[in-house]
């Protein structure tokens, strides 16, 4: 996986928190109770973070 991660551009955490308030309206820590700052996969256009919303 970590060869895969080094061939694709990466964000920093606040450009993942500014996207996750563009998209879904409000900031990130409302919307999960966990989110992993260090994704477990990217690609092109995204990245793939493990992250668990207040309910479960």
């Amino acid at each position: 996986m970590e060869l895969i991660l080094n061939r694709c551009p990466t964000s920093y955490y606040d450009q993942v928190c500014q996207v996750v308030k563009e998209e879904l309206g409000r900031p990130l820590e409302e919307i999960f109770e966990e989110f992993d700052h260090v994704p477990i996969a990217s690609a092109s256009l995204a990245h793939v973070h493990v992250a668990r919303t207040h309910q479960g």
